[in-house]
């Protein structure tokens, strides 16, 4: 079968791109769950975070129906000058189309001098990234990936490997607030007695933006996928979560006043269940000089606090790499949360798709 793709070009071709998970995904069993895409996200002007991105979007057709999209791109602002992202990917279930897809967003890789491709990411690792691989029978999740489970085996087949695996991990209503962390909240109030956990004051949003921006460039900038978030990206993630998400849930850690750590919660309907209440703690970073010091648990016992008083019955904690060991340890043996999903990101060869 013959092949063609063609860049994104005209507002109307945007708007067929973010149609496309509607018209290809044979499985459309999950679709009502999850929230059309707005094309605005495409479009510098409206999405802060692409005014240091280079974007190219590409739709695969086959006689003259679209069977497929992609997106590539290249952060300008990434530490790893050698590496660009494919991501928004939707394709039927096809190795070649998959193939052609994936050529594309090589081409744009080797413009761009790179000489890494990871996905699936849209726009950057601070957005979404992964394909879901584990955890299917939990559904979709707002503003984390979802797709068919046939993605895997096609992006395998055209030679992707395996980059890094992030975890996800939830807390229900049944566990309560679990004595370990109790316990270990209370011995570092202790030793830390100065340190109080507050709500993010909406009435000054853009003085907690920069705020809520320092501490996660320093707390994360050692971590795996790190690239910088600039302070209006901040802005429009907090207007988002305050929106969204009940305002109490959006916490901020000081020490003698002195902010040091955060925690935000994104909104998680679950309209595959419906009655469920729940939320997603989308960013939490604690600054590198107040680390094990037992402050992440001073801020998740006030979390579940507030997730009991408002009525919450889960949230979810994610996306957390696979190689973070602490993390992983404090998140399944301190705090006893269950993982619910494995995200996979690929690495795709330059050289393998480029010589097609």
């Amino acid at each position: 079968m013959q092949i063609t793709v063609t860049p994104v070009r005209s507002f109307s071709d945007l708007v067929l791109f973010c149609r496309l998970p509607y018209l290809i995904n044979n499985d459309r069993s999950h679709m009502a769950a999850l929230s059309p895409e707005d094309p605005v996200q495409y479009l510098p002007a409206s999405n802060p975070t692409l005014s240091h991105i280079d974007l190219s979007l590409y739709i695969a057709w086959q006689d003259k129906k679209p069977v497929g999209r992609i997106s590539a791109s290249y952060d300008r602002l990434n530490p790893r000058r050698d590496v660009a992202f494919f991501g928004s990917l939707i394709c039927q279930n096809s190795p070649t189309i998959m193939r052609a897809l994936l050529r594309e967003t090589c081409l744009f890789a080797a413009r761009h001098k790179c000489n890494i491709l990871l996905g699936p990411a849209t726009f950057n690792t601070n957005q979404q990234v992964g394909l879901l691989i584990e955890g299917f029978i939990h559904g979709p999740q707002y503003m984390l990936p979802y797709n068919p489970p046939y993605y895997q085996q096609l992006l395998e087949e055209c030679g992707l490997i395996k980059e890094a695996d992030l975890l996800t991990f939830s807390w229900s209503a049944a566990q309560g607030l679990p004595d370990r962390i109790r316990e270990k909240a209370a011995r570092a109030l202790k030793n830390l007695p100065t340190a109080r956990v507050r709500t993010v004051n909406a009435g000054n949003i853009f003085q907690e933006a920069r705020i809520i921006n320092e501490i996660f460039n320093q707390s994360m900038n050692q971590l795996w996928g790190y690239i910088p978030v600039r302070t209006e990206e901040t802005l429009a993630t907090l207007h988002s979560c305050l929106q969204d998400v009940h305002p109490s849930l959006q916490l901020v850690l000081e020490v003698e006043k002195e902010p040091v750590g955060v925690l935000l919660f994104f909104p998680a309907p679950s309209p595959t269940r419906p009655g469920i209440k729940s939320v997603r703690a989308g960013i939490m970073g604690i600054v590198p000089s107040f680390r094990k010091r037992g402050l992440d648990a001073i801020l998740i016992k006030r979390a579940i606090e507030l997730f009991l008083q408002l009525g919450y019955d889960e949230a979810d904690l994610s996306q957390v790499h696979e190689n973070n060991l602490v993390m992983l340890n404090l998140l399944s043996k301190t705090f006893q949360l269950k993982q619910t999903r494995r995200y996979r990101v690929y690495a795709c060869p330059l050289e393998s798709h480029l010589s097609i």
